[in-house]
């Protein structure tokens, strides 16, 4: 396991997709800073309403401009995480669907490692990829706001929960990696796991289907309603709990479907 973890990092350290990831999550943590200089106005990407409870992602929305506060950073920042959704497909297709194209995948099961060691290193590497992209569009507005002296200090109560938001942005967006994952093992095809994702996404946040009522509980509707940052106890235990089955399924059915697999 540790060779196959070394190996994944070291095509890692030379992935396009990831590089190209950065680069748009660079440019995004800039984005947040030149908004909140510009004082431009609310970026709204997707919003609906819902009973009494507003679902979106808000970008540059600070009480007042003149005194921004760490969570209003760090709720500007979090905004973009649906972009973050995004490049978890391109993600997968490069670490997943791309090996099989180029044939690592066999190379790699010749050596004789286990196929289910080779499924949960690959995974592994998917896990830390976003949570290097999220720390990226998270902390870098905040810390270059303190920097620069926008904002003036964060309380401890403040640096705790943004801690906690963040894991939770973590679990979610691995909860659908882990989800597309499975799917791309299924498939192998790029260009249906990204099309799918995409439509998920669009009919997802754009609430389509909130009416329904197992749809608050999908990740994406959960990452919506998380922006907000005053989530109630139950609703982070549903978070938990709903993303920790969804990975838990998602990781041994795609085990399940690599080991099964006739891989050419």
């Amino acid at each position: 396991m540790y060779n196959l973890l070394k190996f994944e990092l070291y095509k890692l350290k030379y992935n396009t997709v990831f590089k190209i990831s950065t680069i748009i999550t660079l440019f995004l943590t800039f984005l947040v800073l030149k908004l909140f200089y510009s004082h431009l106005d609310i970026i709204v990407i997707f919003s609906f309403i819902h009973g009494h409870e507003t679902f979106g992602f808000f970008i540059n929305k600070f009480h007042n401009i003149f005194t921004p506060t760490a969570l209003e950073f760090f709720k500007s920042s979090f905004g973009f995480s649906v972009i973050l959704i995004i490049l978890s497909l391109f993600l997968v297709g490069s670490y997943i669907i791309n090996e099989y194209s180029y044939g690592t995948v066999k190379n790699t099961l010749s050596y004789g490692h286990s196929r289910s060691k080779i499924y949960l290193s690959k995974i592994i590497i998917i896990y830390l990829s976003i949570f290097i992209l999220l720390i990226l569009l998270l902390f870098l507005p905040l810390a270059a706001a303190l920097i620069l002296g926008w904002v003036k200090s964060i309380s401890a109560y403040t640096a705790v929960k943004i801690f906690k938001y963040t894991l939770l942005t973590y679990l979610i967006l691995i909860t659908l990696a882990s989800a597309y994952t499975c799917l791309a093992t299924i498939i192998k095809s790029k260009s249906i796991i990204i099309a799918l994702g995409m439509i998920l996404l669009f009919v997802n946040a754009g609430g389509f289907l909130i009416n329904l009522k197992f749809d608050i509980y999908t990740p994406i509707i959960m990452l919506m309603k998380l922006g907000s940052l005053n989530s109630s106890p139950s609703d982070i235990c549903n978070v938990i709990s709903i993303c920790t089955i969804i990975i838990l399924v998602s990781l041994g059915l795609g085990i399940i479907t690599f080991k099964n697999q006739d891989i050419k």
